[in-house]
């Protein structure tokens, strides 16, 4: 995650108030940094139930290339969030997921959303504004994130994000396809057709409370209050690792 640099003395303070030694790999750290993040989501409004997701494969001049390369860089800004990654072919795999009113502000044009990000001071500003010419987009609207599947029908073993959807910032959609097969899988051989009511129940139940994180999570990244603090959270040592850990679907 980028983020303006923090004083060492508030990055300390921050450290000492939220993770102190004693307490930093501890059960009752996981279970108060998730409630820290609830509560911060909370009153910061809740994330909405469908963003517009925008993707766009472009070609990073050569530094931003070298700065890219191993590298996941996730942007946080009021209404939404951007991901820029490095693909096989040497090209650049920048998504964004945003609140609605976020394009229309922009006319209902992506490539306009662009130049209105490219034109914003910061991190996000620098990489939107050095990406070359008018790259092809990809829309796809009313994304609902947050949503899993909380009824079925017999013989129907729902797989991937047909199943539930995590929002993007948690990068665990993959995760979810992969999961949900193998119980998939696990239940039928078991149980037959008979196995699909089993197999939502015990999906639902690794959902549910993932889905709950990473919709606080998300909630706090694109509020103009909330995105700072996140930031600030996620530069704490082994913090953005411990909460990746939490939103795996294994």
């Amino acid at each position: 995650v980028l983020l303006s640099p923090i004083p060492d003395g508030e990055r300390r303070a921050l450290i000492d108030i939220l993770m102190p030694p004693e307490f930093a790999n501890s059960e009752r750290s996981r279970v108060a940094t998730y409630s820290l993040l609830l509560h911060l989501a909370a009153a910061l409004g809740r994330a909405p139930n469908e963003d517009d997701v925008f993707r766009a494969a472009v070609v990073p001049p050569d530094d931003m290339a070298a700065e890219l390369a191993g590298t996941i860089e996730m942007h946080l800004f009021p209404g939404g969030y951007a991901g820029i990654v490095l693909q096989e072919d040497g090209s650049a795999n920048l998504c964004l997921a945003l609140r609605k009113r976020r394009l229309v502000e922009a006319g209902g044009d992506p490539l306009r959303l662009f130049d209105q990000l490219a034109g914003r001071a910061g991190p996000l500003g620098l990489r939107m504004a050095a990406l070359p010419g008018q790259p092809r987009v990809d829309a796809i609207g009313q994304v609902p994130y947050g949503w899993y599947a909380g009824r079925g029908a017999p013989g129907l073993f729902r797989l991937g994000d047909q199943s539930g959807v995590i929002p993007s910032l948690a990068g665990e959609g993959i995760g979810i396809a992969l999961a949900s097969a193998e119980l998939a899988v696990q239940h039928w051989l078991a149980h037959g057709a008979g196995g699909a009511e089993r197999f939502r129940k015990a999906m639902a139940a690794r959902l549910r409370p993932r889905l709950a994180l990473a919709q606080a999570i998300t909630a706090a990244g694109v509020s103009a209050r909330g995105g700072p603090w996140l930031a600030r959270l996620a530069a704490l040592p082994g913090l953005s690792r411990c909460i990746a850990g939490w939103l795996r679907i294994d």
